[in-house]
């Protein structure tokens, strides 16, 4: 399932209940213009597949999202993708920790933060990455 799809067939309140603690936030207003956004975007191709994994460290669980290329089992930080791309991007619910409808709610809140690492709307999101890209490549 791609991410836009599963955005479109789910109910925000739900993921809206996850958002809020992941972010400790009780403003919904933010949420709701992001999602809002996110149903209204084109797509664009996208080569990354969304996981999800876990992992414990002194008792806390903490959750990630990162990315994978078809056949490759290299692990990508997605958060400098702008959003267009990251609704194309299929979900593997397979291998991710992540498998019946309220956690896959959980996950979509994992990737809704996990998308606003950058910026709380897609332009936002774009113009942090192109100034990142141009300090890279004045390093460079």
């Amino acid at each position: 399932m791609k991410l836009k799809t599963l955005i479109k067939n789910t109910k925000k309140e739900y993921v809206w209940n996850y958002f809020k603690k992941i972010v400790n936030c009780d403003d919904s207003g933010i949420f709701d213009k992001i999602w809002d956004e996110l149903l209204n975007l084109k797509p664009v191709k996208s080569e990354f597949t969304i996981f999800m994994d876990s992992d414990i460290e002194e008792n806390h669980q903490y959750h990630f999202i990162y990315g994978r290329k078809k056949g490759s089992d290299l692990n990508y930080n997605l958060s400098m993708i702008p959003w267009e791309e990251w609704l194309s991007m299929k979900i593997d619910f397979n291998n991710s920790s992540c498998t019946g409808v309220w956690e896959r709610n959980f996950m979509l809140a994992h990737t809704i933060w996990e998308m606003t690492w950058l910026g709380y709307d897609n332009e936002s999101v774009k113009l942090e990455i192109a100034k990142r890209m141009e300090i890279l490549n004045e390093c460079e």
